[in-house]
């Protein structure tokens, strides 16, 4: 595995710097498709979230050789099958996390490039974090090496020296504990700690966006997406509080920003974690679209309530380049 991603890291540094790739990018004009590009916490050096100078590299890329649109914008398209020439970039975060506006929002002002951040509206509301988010600041701030956890029936011991570990022990857990009832995995979060001797000590306004600050944004260039109320899998929960999630979120949303909130991003958003009535629910909520977690692209004729998006975990530009044109662009 280890000598396969260096070939590809190598032989992907090698097209895009001959200029082969972007050469490819700028003449193909079949078949354009809309990229939704998926991003989360963002830091600064890379040890806690995609770091800054990745993403910066990504979207300056994305502005060149995409036409870059809100999400609003292509979902409209879609809506109404109309044509469009080049292959269309939407940015969109997740969760709302304040390394959104620390890091990436003054840069994306400053190009103009439209964004839409999803929001989970405890968290904004400063009452809780996502417990995915309470895995990762747990992990992250571990000084064990390995930590023994009971997922499903059996003992795992988890690796935890060093940062591409942490992140490994992180998901590792977060897929372990997704289809877990949330009494069950507030209790395995909390067994988590107890195992780490770890605390969670930052408030939820230190790590996630909250109203005041959400309130300062440009929202001609920033659009707000619902994201549930606490973050649960929907299609693990009864209808009724599914939809409880979904109109609830969009309600405190808009009566914050004073603007309708016309998309939705499933939580987790993977195969099995939302269907047909969950996305019905969505519907009939007067939501325009709403974004999976499922990995793809998407043509006029997709389904506007199962949007597909694109990983931007790969943190060398030109495998992130060779991804988008051999799987997507040349199809």
């Amino acid at each position: 595995m280890v000598m396969k991603r260096l070939i590809k890291i190598i032989f992907s540094h090698i097209l895009f710097y001959s200029g082969v790739l972007p050469g490819l990018l700028h003449r193909q004009r079949k078949s354009p498709k809309i990229f939704i590009f998926m991003y989360h916490n963002l830091s600064e050096n890379g040890k806690s979230g995609l770091s800054f100078s990745v993403f910066r590299k990504q979207i300056l890329f994305l502005r060149r050789y995409f036409d870059i649109k809100s999400l609003e914008d292509a979902a409209l398209l879609i809506k109404n099958k109309s044509y469009f020439r080049r292959n269309i970039a939407v940015i969109t975060f997740d969760d709302g996390c304040k390394s959104f506006f620390k890091l990436a929002y003054q840069f994306l002002v400053e190009n103009r490039i439209p964004a839409t951040v999803f929001l989970v509206t405890d968290c904004a509301e400063g009452r809780n974090f996502i417990w995915t988010d309470k895995i990762r600041l747990l992990i992250d701030k571990a000084d064990s090496k390995e930590v023994d956890m009971q997922l499903n029936s059996r003992l795992e011991r988890l690796n935890l020296a060093g940062s591409k570990n942490k992140e490994a022990a992180t998901n590792r857990i977060k897929k372990m504990l997704k289809d877990l009832p949330d009494s069950q995995r507030e209790k395995k979060v909390t067994l988590l700690a107890e195992a780490l001797n770890v605390k969670i000590d930052k408030r939820v306004d230190e790590f996630m966006l909250t109203w005041p600050l959400i309130g300062k944004l440009d929202k001609g260039l920033i659009s707000f997406g619902a994201h549930t109320v606490t973050h649960p899998i929907l299609a693990k929960v009864a209808l009724k509080r599914a939809t409880e999630e979904i109109v609830n979120s969009k309600n405190r949303i808009e009566e914050n920003i004073r603007k309708p909130v016309l998309t939705f991003c499933y939580p987790n958003g993977e195969e099995g974690d939302f269907n047909s009535n969950i996305e019905e629910i969505v519907k009939k909520n007067n939501f325009l679209c709403a974004c999976s977690a499922i990995e793809g692209v998407n043509t006029i004729d997709s389904n506007l309530f199962a949007l597909k998006r694109i990983s931007t975990s790969e943190r060398h530009l030109p495998v992130f380049t060779a991804k988008l044109f051999f799987k997507y662009i040349r199809q």
